[in-house]
């Protein structure tokens, strides 16, 4: 069957009008246009694979697209999965009972991107056809509530319809399992089995979204969340606590009212949050790629800091399970009109704000966390606790990261993402001939992860031990990327200028050489 044919036979069994629509247009204008051609061939160059992260993709009509019936078919797959693995019986289509026997249960949550609220829409009609019960949570909403929901509810899995903080063309398919974790390997390979031998979309059941086996869950998953997160920082903390000056932005996603009711609960003032960012917008207009790590997509709440002489910024990702912290790197820098400019306000890495989590955790709350530990860890509470903290005794986070690294040494770490069309090729190539050396260091040990012995689920990631260094490399999930995971250990004392010199000038060539291995 050529591209013709293919394309045909996919408009006759995909379940969206608007979508057949869509591919019935781009069908005719290929014959005269190359662009819509190429359009029409990468849509049917293969599917969207379901992977660590699920799925992910532009939003279209086409396997290689997110749309209805993708979305049917992989929740078909999580369907069949979980039938076999909870002993959820499958209620015969067309009946209005519940099975006795039917102990699965799926929590679906969305965030407010285009599309997001028909495909959860989607995923609890085909929850439901196939005899497992659906809890919907109120939307939109962040992820972090959907993963709490799946364990508070005792639910076998969950559902999140985001792209994360992909661009806004860009739509995704979350699945977490029972204990409120991210689905990973072997479930995910499973999953994306059973996808690829599913039979026609027809013949899938969907459920009406009044079926019995659907229901609407109100705001008290959000409240047990927030007594959850909020109620162990908050106590006598109002009185104590100096005055945090907090600008905080949601860069137009769906976490501010959780997050501003979880501040406010455990006795933090409110924030300032930025205006033209505050309100859900699927097409992020203030930020070009809706991830707070990327340059630039903080710059407003920057500016609003500078005016406001803030002590910290805060930003989520568009789904509320990112966050990123910012704070003036310098005394005075509060308020200085060329501040931004001049660079002195500090963003911090995922591991620098991870190790200053981490290490206030211990030394605050071991206790209390080995004592409940499935409770979770709210990272903006626990920043701000620590921020608070370092005011009342007359210091910063700056200098709390400082005493980090005397006490531990210089960390410096970067990510190299890659766009390469063939990973598993790379991948088979790096390990049938191991790098000796990367930017001048002896590669000492390689782990392969996808074999036995590492003491985790297999994965497909390679590690390479060296001299203070380290390296990881793996595929994405979701993307024809590969990523790589550089670190590079300084030993620091008083001297950290002189450090995080010295481990700058190391993680340079290593860089250029991971960046060769990969390419080459």
């Amino acid at each position: 069957m050529g591209l013709r044919g293919t394309v045909q036979a996919w408009i006759g069994d995909d379940p969206d009008e608007r979508d057949r629509e869509e591919l019935r247009a781009l069908l005719d204008r290929a014959a005269g246009d190359d662009g819509a051609a190429a359009e029409l061939l990468d849509r049917f160059a293969g599917r969207l694979t379901f992977g660590t992260a699920g799925l992910r993709g532009a939003i279209g009509a086409g396997p290689n697209r997110m749309n209805r019936a993708v979305v049917r078919a992989a929740t078909a797959a999580v369907a069949g999965w979980l039938t076999d693995t909870t002993g959820a019986a499958a209620r015969p289509a067309g009946t209005g009972t519940i099975p006795p026997s039917a102990r699965a249960a799926v929590v679906v949550g969305c965030d407010a991107r285009h599309r997001s609220a028909e495909f959860a829409d989607e995923v609890a009609r085909v929850l439901a056809g196939a005899g497992i019960r659906v809890l919907l949570l109120p939307r939109p909403g962040p992820t972090p509530l959907l993963a709490f929901a799946v364990r508070r509810l005792a639910a076998s899995a969950g559902v999140m319809i985001t792209a994360s903080h992909n661009p806004a063309e860009d739509n995704g398919y979350k699945l977490y399992l029972s204990d409120g974790a991210q689905v990973i390997p072997p479930v995910d390979a499973e999953i994306e089995s059973r996808i690829a031998r599913l039979g026609p979309l027809a013949a899938i059941p969907a459920a009406s979204l009044d079926d019995p086996l659907i229901v609407r869950t109100g705001d008290e998953v959000a409240e047990a969340y927030l007594e959850a997160v909020a109620a162990p920082r908050a106590g006598g903390a109002r009185a104590a606590r100096p005055r945090l000056a907090v600008v905080y932005t949601p860069l137009h996603g769906v976490a501010a009212d959780l997050m501003l009711r979880a501040m406010e609960r455990a006795g933090f003032a409110a924030p300032h949050v930025v205006a033209a960012q505050a309100a859900p917008d699927p097409d992020f207009p203030t930020a070009w790629f809706p991830n707070p790590e990327e340059p630039g997509v903080l710059d407003l709440a920057l500016a609003d800091a500078q005016r406001q002489g803030a002590d910290l910024v805060l930003a989520s990702d568009p789904d509320g399970d990112r966050l990123a912290v910012a704070w003036p790197s310098a005394p005075g820098a509060q308020g200085a009109p060329d501040a931004i400019a001049d660079g002195a306000w500090r963003m911090l890495t995922g591991d620098q704000l991870g190790a200053l989590l981490g290490a206030y955790l211990l030394e605050t709350e071991g206790a209390r966390l080995a004592s409940a530990g499935t409770q979770p860890l709210g990272a903006a509470l626990a920043l701000l606790s620590l921020a608070a903290a370092a005011k009342l005794r007359g210091r910063t986070l700056h200098d709390a990261y400082d005493d980090l690294e005397r006490a531990h040494g210089v960390h410096l770490t970067e990510q190299l993402n890659l766009r390469i069309p063939d990973t598993a090729d790379v991948m088979r190539r790096i390990r049938a001939t191991p790098p000796s050396t990367l930017g001048g260091f002896a590669v000492q040990a390689v782990t392969d992860y996808a074999g036995p012995g590492t003491g985790l689920p297999p994965s497909d990631v390679l590690s390479y031990a060296l001299p203070q260094a380290r390296v990881a490399v793996r595929p994405s999930g979701t993307e024809p990327k590969i990523k790589a995971y550089l670190e590079v250990v300084e030993p620091a004392g008083d001297d950290l200028a002189a450090a995080r010199a010295a481990a700058a000038g190391r993680m340079a060539p290593l860089r250029a050489a991971v960046s060769m291995l990969l390419t080459s």
